[in-house]
């Protein structure tokens, strides 16, 4: 008899043990409820993670992903949700594009670096909040400064942001004629072509406040042909590509390689000069949004 109870509790033993790993091998499901991730945008990545027994469904509307998989893999698709699941920063960006003397950029602090396109303020790349509030004033008070935008756009991080002011303007004599379908009356439509400030810039930003800005800036501006006869105009580009590292809420200044170049404060000539050169600066400022 103790023997038959023997072999009948090995059994039940057996048979719960082997239960509990038949329930634990059954595919179980999970509600991820997102909270800054797409839920269609991350299902295409999840899909690429469950097994083959796995299913995968998204709802929009309630931006929820519903993932159904062994325990083991789930809980490794959990660890990869949280993680992609995390606030997106956004990014004010704001510029302005000024033109002035060389002289009175000079007079306000401004230096050019051994390299590069990065305009140095009292030897920074980073302009702070209070002291560019105050560059700007003084510049926008100056009577040799022409302030031609001053734009800001919001956006997310590492996403690029277009920033364009921008004009058709005629660039020649040169015309086309369409006629009018009811009255036949000639029209002329004269030669333009796109003239103004680009910007084109991506903002990363880092756990200890600071933003690198990629930023990709350009001025076409309509100038006087010297290759053809009065009165044609020929765009001219100008385009730079720079990365800069600043802090949260500073303004990084982009400029022409050669319009700061250091004069002799005693050479009366190069003092002139300097007053009458006239450079065209980009100020580009980026804060974070809390």
């Amino acid at each position: 008899m103790k023997k038959l109870f023997s072999i009948v509790f090995i059994f039940l033993f057996l048979l719960l043990f082997v239960s509990r790993i038949c329930a634990a091998a059954q595919t179980q499901a999970k509600v991820f409820n997102l909270n800054y991730a797409s839920a269609d945008a991350l299902a295409e990545i999840v899909k690429k993670l469950i097994g083959p027994d796995g299913k995968i469904s998204s709802d929009p509307r309630a931006n929820i992903l519903i993932v159904v998989d062994y325990p083991e893999n789930l809980a490794k698709i959990e660890q990869i949700v949280k993680q992609l699941d995390t606030r997106i920063e956004q990014v004010a960006i704001e510029a302005a594009v000024i033109e002035t003397s060389t002289q009175t950029l000079k007079d306000l602090g401004f230096r050019w670096g051994r390299s590069g396109s990065v305009v140095f303020y009292k030897g920074s790349s980073g302009i702070p909040s209070k002291d560019f509030q105050v560059v700007f004033n003084a510049l926008d008070s100056n009577s040799q400064t022409n302030i031609s935008s001053h734009s800001r756009v919001l956006t997310q991080e590492r996403r690029p942001a277009k920033i364009e002011v921008s004009s058709q303007t005629v660039t020649g004599k040169a015309e086309s004629v369409i006629y009018d379908a009811k009255t036949g009356q000639a029209i002329v439509i004269p030669e333009r072509a796109k003239t103004g400030s680009f910007l084109l810039v991506t903002a990363s930003t880092h756990p200890d406040g600071t933003i690198t800005l990629d930023v990709q800036p350009s001025l076409v501006t309509p100038e006087r042909s010297e290759n053809y006869p009065r009165g044609y105009i020929d765009p001219l580009a100008r385009m730079v590509a720079t990365t800069v590292n600043i802090k949260d809420g500073e303004t990084v200044a982009i400029g022409e390689a050669d319009f700061l170049q250091e004069t002799d404060s005693s050479d009366i000539a190069a003092q002139a000069t300097a007053a009458k050169s006239r450079k065209t600066l980009i100020f580009i400022s980026a804060k974070i949004i809390k």
